[in-house]
């Protein structure tokens, strides 16, 4: 393979990992095997892969050596697989060095600035928790500590608190009205940057009230884009999506008693939505990054000292949100999680809408 083509794959790894899909059909894998790039042992390995992130980590660690035409063949693969959307963003990176670019490389378009010499005032936080579920089975303990942190972590670089205040055990409907209302005053008020933190349990492309009912994401993302395109939004969700354990072995398995994941009802089960990714038509809002604590089907972990995905993202904020941009911090939260929390094997995932660098 061409060392820009090499180049090209590693800048563009975490857009990769999160939105190659390699586990429908037709897919890349199948493709490129039938075109011989892909020997047949490649193809087990990959597929003996647990998750489809992890089939493409293996899968992009093997694509580099397998000579002169495996990009370009790959590139056909994405199209037949009807993923053009990656060939577009991978064509729009083409031919840059990754000496020449910080990595993560952003895109060649009309907004490709930084907001470091732009007015940091006007910064807004919606910071929503809900812990008290009722039993002890299912609160969510250590949670306390994620927001405490939160705040003073936003607060301290310029984000000031939506009503001063962050919001805490909230049944469904309030927190759609409490998100409704926060979408309004940033589109009326010459709000700069908004971040917005949701943490509850989770499951099924939905979010948790205290009262067992859910929010739907693509409803939160929907009412998130009145009047606010001009306006960054940093969207996380600290909530489980799925029922699998995102651990590093099953041995561990007893001795880990807290994940942000909660019984859904039959009614909710049936009425599923397909979650956005990013392509033609998707609806994250735009001028958006979202941020999951963990991958689609997979738990969200929590300790009574704070969820593993939250104290991560603050331990990489901390250290480098002057120097580095949003992207590359994002970048580097899976390798603290497993730093910090070594029995997990918990992957954050992201969503993005946005091709400029932002600055914290």
């Amino acid at each position: 393979m061409h060392p820009n083509h090499k180049n090209l794959l590693k800048v563009n790894n975490f857009y990769l990992l999160n939105h190659l899909e390699i586990s429908n059909d037709p897919n890349p894998i199948s493709i490129l095997n039938a075109l011989g790039i892909l020997k047949e042992n490649h193809v087990a390995d990959i597929n003996s892969q647990s998750s489809n992130i992890k089939k493409v980590d293996k899968f992009l660690s093997i694509l580099p050596k397998r000579g002169s035409k495996a990009f370009d063949k790959f590139m056909e693969a994405l199209v037949q697989s009807q993923q053009e959307y990656i060939v577009d963003k991978l064509n729009m990176c083409s031919g840059v060095p990754v000496s020449e670019v910080p990595v993560p490389f952003v895109d060649t378009t009309d907004n490709l600035i930084d907001n470091r010499s732009l007015n940091k005032t006007n910064r807004l936080m919606l910071l929503m928790n809900n812990y008290n579920f009722g039993n002890d089975e299912h609160n969510r303990k250590g949670s306390e500590k994620d927001v405490e942190q939160l705040k003073s972590f936003f607060t301290e670089i310029g984000y000031k608190l939506f009503d001063d205040k962050s919001y805490e055990d909230l049944t469904s409907t309030e927190m759609n009205e409490i998100i409704k209302e926060f979408s309004l005053y940033i589109a009326k008020n010459s709000i700069n940057s908004a971040v917005i933190i949701i943490m509850s349990h989770g499951k099924n492309k939905r979010i948790s009230g205290i009262d067992g009912h859910f929010v739907d994401l693509q409803h939160v993302y929907k009412i998130l884009s009145c009047g606010t395109e001009q306006i960054f939004k940093l969207i996380i969700f600290s909530c489980c999506r799925g029922e699998t354990a995102a651990l590093a072995s099953m041995l561990v398995m007893e001795s880990i008693s807290h994940s942000d994941s909660l019984s859904i009802n039959d009614e909710i089960q049936k009425d599923r939505y397909d979650e956005f990714a990013w392509q033609v038509g998707n609806y994250i809002p735009k001028n958006a990054v979202v941020l999951y604590s963990t991958q689609e089907n997979y738990q969200s972990h929590r300790e009574t000292t704070g969820t593993v995905f939250i104290q991560a993202l603050l331990s990489i904020f901390k250290t480098h949100y002057k120097t580095k941009p949003l992207r590359e911090m994002v970048m580097m939260i899976r390798s603290e999680m497993k730093r910090l929390y070594p029995k997990y094997d918990q992957w954050p995932d992201i969503k993005e809408n946005y091709f400029a660098n932002f600055y914290l």
